[in-house]
């Protein structure tokens, strides 16, 4: 028995030793879990918020240059730039209603083609070095964003060049000034830009993705990393170690002389514990079982773990928290959504206050669909859709209409972007009241109507008042020049030829501004009349004869229908439209030139080409050839004279009979005019 009890207190020691040594090595690897987990929480967490933080910057950016590019093609500050008796009633209103856009302070500056101000609002005096910029902006035509300091202050210069389609360069420029202060106060990271480096220390950078405007500037974004939340160290890790290693020793030794069976539970401990090394703990727990100190170890570690636990759901609570404080405070309604079915995550208070209803009733199933606009819905759906079947990164703007609890309507933007969340897709953005914005561009949009009535009637009575006058100013040339007034000399008659020709193209632009401002009022008539084309069309080359003589052309029609084939049109205007497509062939074609004319048939349209030898079309010119007032911008083309009216009164004509008028050009060969008429 004495021997028995030797050998049970042999094993026990050995029992011992071993759980010790265990115990030394478990403690340590738990150590190292909860400092590895504690680390990497802290890293999620920065990640997250400057990420969060990006977002705001780069949603705040883009909406300043999605809202300059706006203002600055706008009509207003066109009209605003040759308008200087009128302009001081509307554009200083439109200027102050942009000055603020998602809380940020905007300073702005309306300027001329030569970079000095017509209008302004805020702190927006220019240094030389900002005015400099300005204008080199506007020479080259290249709008750009730029940082500068005045003042012991860092600004941001954004600027958008008003271009004329007719000249294709700047006729004036908006200059937008921001602090950079107040986009440092968005966020609770520090904004950087350029070479500008970022602090000593933990944390992470940013690069904010921003318009092209913007992305010479280098933006970026510095989260420092916040400080570990984990507990005071109670041991320190060298002696952490040293016990290890003793430990370790002492176990090699043992193990050598112990059998296999008395670390059988030690070993599933430790299997256990390189399992959620590489695993994550999450709800996994050891095993209770085997021998009582085994079974002290197991409980130990799923006490640890059970703390582990706790600590990270502490810090998800800590970072929705942090997140929440940051969206709740911003003067925006932010949501988060689930692709699928947009169903609503998370919608911030201020919800409320801008629209009226609750968080409640936002969350509510039907709530979208029954309270969005039945002309902006479908839309609405599709852009969703879209977005919800791409990739992260993607981003979506739409604007509709919102009904409020007392019925009124209210006008919303909608920005979000698709992005990953735990290895789940969620949806993210912002809505913004634009109400007062719709507001405003309808009674921009009234006033341009009431000025286009008025230039209307203005050029409608003008026209009519210079057309008697000139008509007997012909009527008298005409009799001078065939002699009623007796014989004239040779100077004379060449200066009253002259006199005749200017007057003549004089009337003729009076009629084409008539027929534009009747074509505009709907008020041009037309005697539509079952006809035969190819008679028409003979009829066209025969009073365009002499016109063609006058430049060394010649008209030549080919007929591959059968003249019976009628069109219901109105006779005189197709002749009008037939007159400009000759002239126009036999002025831009080469001397001694042919004008092919051909007449021809497709399915059940009746087709009518000309088709002229000239220099072309440029490809610059070609969407604007049916424009009124347009010209293509050369001299020879200048030379040939006309108003740039034929063309778009010929498509009007045209299209008000049914049928379609189109163009292919081949530069120095040649250019087609074709007309498709139902027949």
């Amino acid at each position: 028995m004495a021997g028995q009890r030797s050998l049970a207190h042999r094993f026990a020691y050995a029992a011992a030793a071993l759980s010790g040594a265990v115990l030394l090595l478990s403690a340590l690897s738990s150590w190292l879990l909860i400092e590895r987990q504690q680390q990497l929480a802290t890293r999620i967490l920065t990640q997250r918020e400057a990420g969060m933080n990006a977002q705001v910057l780069q949603i705040a950016l883009t909406a300043l240059d999605k809202r300059l590019n706006e203002a600055a093609n706008s009509s207003l500050m066109a009209n605003a730039l040759v308008d200087s008796a009128g302009r001081q009633m509307y554009l200083h209103p439109y200027l102050r209603d942009m000055r603020s856009i998602n809380g940020i302070t905007l300073h702005i500056l309306f300027a001329d083609f030569e970079g000095k101000p017509i209008a302004s609002i805020g702190d927006i005096a220019l240094d030389a070095a900002q005015n400099s910029w300005l204008q080199a902006q506007i020479q080259s035509g290249q709008a750009q964003t730029s940082i500068f300091t005045q003042s012991n202050r860092s600004w941001l210069l954004m600027s958008g060049l008003m271009v004329y389609s007719r000249t294709q360069s700047p006729e004036g420029a908006l200059v937008y000034k921001i602090a950079l202060d107040d986009l440092q106060k968005l966020v609770t990271g520090k904004l950087l830009w350029g070479t500008q480096r970022a602090p000593a220390g933990a944390g992470e950078l940013i690069v904010l993705r921003t318009p092209p405007a913007m992305q010479s500037l280098g933006l970026k974004l510095w989260q420092a990393q916040g400080q570990s939340i984990s507990d005071a160290r109670e041991t320190s890790l060298g002696l952490i170690l040293l016990f290890a290693a003793g430990a370790s020793l002492i176990v090699l030794a043992l193990g050598l002389r112990l059998a296999p069976a008395l670390t059988r539970d030690v070993r599933e401990l430790d299997d256990f514990a390189r399992s959620i090394v590489q695993n994550g703990f999450g709800q996994m727990r050891a095993q209770v079982a085997g021998s009582h100190e085994v079974n002290s170890l197991a409980q130990s570690i799923n006490h640890m773990l059970d703390k582990l636990h706790e600590q990270h759901q502490k810090l998800q609570q800590e970072t929705e928290a942090r997140y929440r404080l940051l969206v709740e405070g911003a003067r925006v309604i932010y949501w988060e959504a689930a692709p699928e079915h947009f169903t609503l995550h998370y919608l911030s208070p201020q919800s409320a206050s801008v629209t009226g209803w609750s968080q409640a009733q936002w969350l509510a199933p039907d709530f979208w669909q029954s309270h969005i606009h039945a002309e902006d819905w479908p839309a609405l759906q599709a852009a969703r859709r879209h977005i919800s079947q791409g990739a992260t990164g993607d981003n979506y703007q739409i604007e509709y209409r919102l009904q409020k609890p007392d019925g009124t309507w209210l006008w919303l933007e909608e920005i979000g972007s698709l992005a990953q969340d735990d290895g789940q897709s969620r949806l993210r953005g912002i809505l913004l009241d634009i109400d007062m914005r719709k507001q405003s561009e309808a009674r921009l949009a009234q006033e341009r109507s009431r000025t286009d009535k008025m230039k209307s009637e203005f050029i409608s009575t003008v026209s009519h008042e210079l057309r008697t006058p000139l008509t007997s100013i012909r009527g008298a040339l005409g009799l001078i020049l065939g002699g009623a007034a007796g014989q004239i000399t040779p100077q004379s008659q060449k200066l009253l030829t002259v006199a005749q020709s200017n007057c003549l193209r004089l009337l003729q632009l009076i009629n084409d501004l008539l027929d534009i401002d009747k074509i505009a009022s709907g008020k041009m008539e037309f005697n539509l009349q079952w006809l035969s084309l190819v008679e028409l069309v003979q009829r066209a080359l025969e009073e365009n004869q002499s016109y063609a003589a006058n430049y060394g052309v010649q008209y030549h029609l080919q007929i591959e229908i059968a003249p019976s084939r009628q069109v219901k049109l109105d006779a005189m205007r197709f002749m009008q439209v037939m007159a400009n497509l000759l002239s126009n062939a036999a002025k831009f074609s080469p001397p001694n030139g042919v004008v092919e004319v051909r007449i021809s048939s497709r399915d059940d349209m009746l087709r009518v080409e000309v088709t002229d030898h000239g220099s072309g079309i440029g490809p610059e010119f070609k969407a604007k050839i049916f424009q009124k007032f347009s010209q293509q911008d050369s001299s020879d083309t200048r030379a040939k004279g006309g108003a740039g009216l034929g063309l778009a009164i010929s498509k009007a004509l045209i299209e008000q009979m049914g049928g379609i008028i189109g163009f292919d050009s081949i530069p120095q060969q040649a250019t087609t005019f074709h007309i498709e008429l139902p027949g």
